[in-house]
């Protein structure tokens, strides 16, 4: 699968939406270009959320959706965050295009959502444009890629600890739930689920047998028996599977506190850190200072700004008024004109206008026309007012003489720059505020603390240990003694105990059978990743002495000598070169196939390293999106060998402390 386009708002510092095109064309390498704090991390975790619904901290814990929501945005009231993928399967997959979307917002009537249960999730599906139904999501995606390999897909260099602790010799503890996944991406559990479900079928089988048993009176004590071991096998199959859960749960706050003890390392980054904030804040604080100078010089002239659309208004009326009287004294001065003609004409004999003599019988009309005339000027005279129209016009001179200032939008400007100083002042305190907690916390107590529960946990781990090796030899007992009281059972001549025990013995020699399956295929596939890895190591490493890496039963890997023998110390850069290479093959054997994103995978690493990695991480699957800051690699230097590979670069630009952009980096010239 190929993930097309990753559509994100408000997710971390990503204010509103923005948009990463991945498959734009047919190279495999996409480089995400930004610097630490940015938000690198939230692009790997942007996908990782979308999929699974969880995006994960530095620690590996789950982040709260609270503070997965651009701080800014939540700040004014958009109190939502949401992803949306397009993926894009193989012929081999379906040949289909899926879009995904999540999102999460404050449910109604929260007015301030804290909790995870304070957001209300929704999820939408779309494949090849037809809508599904949201309850597909969880199906769909474990079809597309299931969690429990996800993490050798979608995996963060700073996290790199967890498979190194495996690959490091007697890490194997530590590293029992990347053992599990690794035989999860490698289809060893389709195996095992043939030889569970013949034991299950077995178990079936033999409760049948207890159940005839118990109706046969010769072979009823044994029937007994045999329904009392099956109730004990159970009992303890339940225990097994409660300590070994106890277990995996211990060893997973183990894991928590020994990264947790971790950040006690960067205290000194902390520091820095917190004197950074405290800089940042005196510089917002002489800004905020200058703009409030600011705003007061404008709003000194700020009032004309204030009663223009005012006076625009009332000038607008008193125009209209203007305009009425000014008609009102055009159509009187036109009546009375009419009158003064009219009049004339009925004492001169003849019309004004054409000279004739008037009839008497027209006198009559002309009078009555003069009447109607006399009674619009009547009308007319009190809107003709020539004072008020005088009075009017010099009202309006003085109305427009008050013109705007101007000051309006540059004082908008001014508290707007003063809202993101608030804005960004706060969440800088509240940045300033969680160093300074970290800083505080570190202390000689609570280090003794930390210690005190890791020995309690190994403790723990250690008991459950011995109490699981307890079960499993009181199990094999039971077990045995269900075997012997079968056999007593099945001496029977009954045509039925006949029938089962052909049924038990075929299911005993099929689960034989799939358990010697499972053990030779995981002996064939841990043989197969140490060959990969050996040959990734040797690729991958500066150092040519090196035959390559041995692999023991938890996955485990120790670097070999020019004369194949163990190398007892080396370097977190080789740890991480040794992780890298298990990655590696693992990918290269997968059942299933994915992009893989790889965020800040060159920490520790020399520049020949680097170098090496860079040549070999296209070849790792289809897509592989990388994300660096320039720490870590030279736009111009490292990646002008890899050059045709780069199928798209990006840039992460930040300017401010709460926000961030992608930006499209043109590919550098592959000449």
């Amino acid at each position: 699968m190929i993930i097309d386009r990753v559509e994100i708002e408000n997710f971390g510092p990503y204010r509103g939406s923005h948009v990463l095109n991945l498959g734009v064309g047919d190279q495999p390498l996409v480089v995400i270009h930004g610097q630490n704090m940015t938000g690198k991390t939230t692009i790997l975790n942007s996908v990782r959320w979308a999929l699974y619904g969880i995006a994960k901290g530095r620690t590996g814990q789950a982040i709260p959706t609270r503070e997965l929501i651009n701080s800014d945005a939540f700040a004014e009231g958009d109190r939502r965050v949401a992803v949306r993928l397009t993926i894009r399967t193989s012929e081999e997959e379906g040949g289909s295009t899926y879009v995904l979307r999540r999102q999460r917002q404050a449910g109604r009537g929260t007015a301030n959502p804290v909790a995870d249960n304070d957001f209300e999730e929704f999820v939408d599906i779309e494949q090849d444009g037809n809508v599904l139904k949201p309850l597909a999501f969880p199906e769909l995606v474990s079809t597309l890629l299931p969690e429990g390999i996800s993490r050798f897909f979608l995996f963060d260099g700073e996290l790199l600890n967890e498979y190194e602790e495996l690959v490091r010799e007697g890490g194997e503890r530590e590293a029992q739930a990347v053992k599990e996944a690794i035989e999860m991406i490698l289809g060893l559990p389709a195996a095992r689920k043939g030889r569970d479900d013949a034991s299950a079928l077995k178990d079936e089988t033999s409760r049948k047998l207890q159940r005839e048993a118990r109706k046969n009176r010769q072979a009823k004590e044994a029937g007994d028996k045999l329904e009392a071991l099956g109730v004990r096998k159970a009992q303890l199959e339940g225990d097994r599977d409660a300590v070994k859960s106890a277990t995996r749960d211990a060893q997973q706050k183990l894991r928590s506190l020994e990264q947790n003890l971790k950040r006690y390392e960067e205290s000194r980054e902390d520091a820095g850190l917190r004197e950074g904030l405290r800089q940042q804040l005196d510089d917002l604080e002489q800004r905020r200072k200058s703009r409030l100078d600011e705003r007061r010089q404008l709003v000194k002239e700020l009032w004309r700004d204030i009663l223009a659309p005012r006076l625009k208004q009332e000038t607008a009326r008193l125009d209209e008024e203007r305009a009425r009287r000014e008609d009102a004294l055009h159509r009187l001065r036109t009546a009375e004109r009419e009158i003064h003609q009219l009049t004339a004409s009925i004492e001169e004999g003849h019309c004004s206008h054409c000279g004739q003599m008037l009839p008497e019988e027209n006198r009559a009309r002309v009078r009555a026309e003069i009447a109607d005339l006399s009674r619009t000027v009547d009308e007319l005279t009190p809107q003709a007012d020539h004072e008020r129209l005088q009075e009017l016009s010099g009202i309006i001179r003085q109305l427009r003489a008050v013109a705007p200032a101007g000051k309006e939008d540059a004082v908008r400007l001014v508290e707007k720059d003063l809202d993101e100083i608030h804005i960004t002042r706060y969440r800088v305190e509240q940045d300033l505020k969680r160093v300074e907690e970290r800083l505080r916390s570190i202390d000689t107590e609570e280090l003794l603390q930390h210690g005190r529960e890791a020995d309690r946990l190994e403790r723990l781990i250690g008991e459950q240990n011995a109490k699981l090796r307890e079960i499993e030899r009181d199990l094999e007992q039971v077990k045995s003694e269900i075997d012997h009281y079968q056999r007593i059972v099945l001496q029977n001549d009954s045509p039925v105990f006949k029938r089962l025990e052909v049924e038990l013995r075929t299911l005993e020699a099929l689960e034989d059978t799939f358990a010697r399956a499972v053990d030779l295929l995981t002996d064939e596939l841990r043989k197969e990743v140490e060959a990969h890895a050996s040959e990734i190591f040797r690729k991958l490493t500066t150092d040519p002495t090196y035959a390559g890496l041995r692999i023991n039963e938890n996955y485990g890997l120790t670097i070999l000598d020019h004369d194949g023998l163990p190398v007892p110390q080396r370097s977190a850069g080789a740890e991480q070169i040794v992780a890298l290479s298990l990655l590696g093959a693992i990918n290269r054997m997968a059942t299933k196939r994915g992009p893989v994103i790889m965020d800040t995978p060159f920490g520790r690493l020399d520049r020949g390293h680097r170098a090496n990695i860079l040549r070999y991480v296209p070849t790792m699957a289809d897509q592989v999106v990388l994300l660096v800051h320039d720490g870590e690699v030279d736009r111009e230097r490292d990646l002008k060998e890899i050059q045709p590979l780069v199928d798209a670069e990006y840039r992460i630009e930040h300017p401010t402390s709460t926000s961030s952009e992608l930006v499209p980096e043109p590919v550098l010239s592959r000449a």
